[in-house]
């Protein structure tokens, strides 16, 4: 791609340069964009690249999604991993659903955010605000849900979880056995720090087996006299009990968020739990070039209209904010 097919895309998308960023960042923002988008818009095909019969589900193989991919990835000189795993995000997120080894995509569901709304099961043609891989689209009469229900997110604020998890296991505590080959989490160490073999002091403790395969995780007392097994915790749920425990210690997680003219950046030091984190990485491109990494696990780029809608998440989630 050409600097003035940059430019025309860049226009057409509403993806303009900003101060923070160089030439080569823009323009990896641009092709993340078009990407998504143009594997999204496969989904609306009405032929399919391996198979002949008349699509009269509306779905396509997935061998047609797949195979956009590929082709795309060499257009833009990408991974194939990118593209992987933005199908893997859209499917996550229910952009492309799964029918039969097919993928089809899904009912309409729209939120009001602010002028706009935000979609679902639209084609990405109607787009007038792309951010990261998702869009919005102009203001209709038919807003059938809000961003939570649509996206599975969480509706009450952390501790609140925090309390009523700790209610569920107030039966289940049982005798502890000798803990071996488990690491365990520090509230109070540095992100990037905070599983070790060294045990916190006091308070509750959050362990796991060092094993990936079949990973359990469980809580204990500090005197490691009792324990509880979380088989109920997978997927990265765990993190939400990460950040009660990190806020339980005075260490709250922490977000930076810096506006520009059309942006913001989201500099965090902490993961959120897997729905909300899915919503970030939609909804947003990963600052390949962000400052000050020694303290940032992830560097976020998001359009301003969806500004309010991320500091929403992330104070849900009990970050501490610190808006520049």
């Amino acid at each position: 791609m050409n600097q003035m097919m940059f430019d025309e895309i860049s226009r057409q998308l509403g993806i303009l340069k900003e101060p923070f960023e160089d030439s080569i960042a823009w323009q990896n923002r641009i092709k993340h964009s078009v990407l998504g988008l143009q594997l999204l818009s496969a989904l609306y095909d009405k032929y399919d690249d391996f198979e002949d019969d008349a699509l009269a589900d509306n779905s396509v193989s997935r061998q047609h999604i797949t195979s956009r991919a590929k082709k795309l990835a060499d257009i833009f000189a990408i991974e194939q991993d990118d593209c992987d795993a933005i199908i893997e995000l859209y499917t996550k997120m229910g952009f492309m659903l799964e029918k039969r080894n097919r993928l089809v995509y899904p009912p309409v569901s729209t939120a009001q955010v602010g002028q706009n709304v935000i979609v679902r099961g639209v084609h990405p043609s109607s787009a007038v605000v792309v951010s990261g891989l998702g869009f919005l689209i102009e203001s209709n009469s038919v807003t059938l849900s809000n961003i939570d229900e649509m996206f599975n997110l969480a509706t009450i604020e952390i501790m609140q979880w925090h309390e009523s998890f700790m209610e569920l296991l107030t039966e289940q505590w049982v005798d502890a056995k000798e803990l071996l080959d488990v690491q365990f989490f520090n509230p109070t160490a540095k992100p990037w720090e905070s599983w070790s073999d060294n045990s916190p002091k006091s308070g509750l403790i959050l362990c796991r087996n060092t094993e990936l395969a079949g990973r359990r995780y469980r809580i204990v007392s500090a005197d490691r006299h009792r324990c509880v097994v979380l088989p109920f915790i997978g997927r990265g749920e765990y993190r939400r009990l990460e950040i009660s425990l990190r806020i339980l210690a005075d260490n709250p997680p922490k977000a930076k968020i810096t506006k520009y003219k059309r942006t913001s950046i989201f500099d965090c030091d902490f993961w959120l739990p897997p729905m909300e984190q899915s919503f970030v990485e939609l909804y947003s491109w990963k600052r390949g070039n962000s400052q000050d990494s020694n303290r940032w696990l992830q560097s976020r780029i998001v359009a301003n209209e969806l500004h309010d809608v991320f500091i929403r998440i992330f104070r849900r989630m009990g970050y501490e904010i610190e808006e520049v």
